[in-house]
């Protein structure tokens, strides 16, 4: 009987060693209902982010295959971070994606008393994403504004080491990128309306024109980064521009 014993809570472990983080958010991702929610993968530093694509309402996910309180204690800096746009900025609500077999583990309603402390859900690949249920009421933030997304949905793997994502600045160089396309002739102020990050980023770029206020020329248009660095960015943004707005 206590051999029994050790090899039922060894199961999990097992189970958990087949499979990585990119898997278990596939599995999550493909059992939530897709006509009610859009999936962001790596978006402002959270493993995904599902948006309601009618009310907008956020759902930040930090996914991990053993649970543990790092994985709280990350959430809870991402939503306080300044890294992006200050703390007035957040999804409507925080969650915990894990394994269903850590559901099982000694130590699972410990943990899962500290991420109702904390306001976090808890899902599992098993859960199937639909409506906004009542009892997450409690768990709803109030941010004045919602997460950044882009303005398209990546084809980014979630989950993954070393991962990469799109961000305003990668977004803000590209639209600058195309409105020097079209003849623009930017301004300091310009640059950072755009969200294109300073001067020094484009000086090998684009050249300075006698005046003021100083305007900038390109050197030349093939050598813009919407065409390099951030061509992944550019594709996505002409392939959005080109999909029919929804009833045409």
């Amino acid at each position: 009987m206590h051999l029994l014993r050790q090899i039922t809570h060894l199961v999990p472990l097992f189970t958990n060693m087949k499979m990585s983080e990119h898997d278990l958010v596939c599995m999550f991702r493909d059992q939530a209902h897709r006509e009610v929610w859009e999936f962001y993968p790596e978006n402002q530093l959270w493993d995904f982010l599902m948006q309601d694509k009618k009310t907008g309402t956020q759902v930040a996910f930090q996914a991990k295959l053993k649970i543990n309180s790092n994985v709280i204690e990350q959430c809870t800096e991402l939503l306080q971070s300044t890294r992006w746009r200050t703390r007035v900025a957040g999804p409507h609500y925080a969650a915990v994606l894990i394994p269903f077999s850590e559901t099982q583990v000694k130590g699972f309603e410990k943990f899962k008393k500290r991420c109702s402390a904390h306001k976090l859900l808890i899902f599992t690949e098993k859960d199937v994403f639909a409506e906004i249920q009542p009892d997450w009421e409690p768990y709803r933030r109030s941010f004045a504004e919602p997460v950044w997304v882009p303005p398209f949905v990546p084809d980014l793997p979630a989950g993954v080491k070393s991962p990469r994502s799109v961000t305003p600045f990668k977004v803000g160089v590209v639209r600058l990128c195309q409105a020097i396309r079209e003849g623009l002739q930017p301004t300091h102020k310009q640059i950072r309306e755009y969200n294109a990050g300073s001067v020094q980023y484009w000086v090998k770029y684009l050249k300075r024109l006698p005046g003021r206020p100083a305007k900038f020329a390109v050197i030349d248009l093939d050598a813009l980064p919407d065409l390099h660095d951030f061509k992944d960015v550019a594709e996505g943004i002409q392939r959005q521009n080109k999909e029919p707005s929804p009833g045409k």
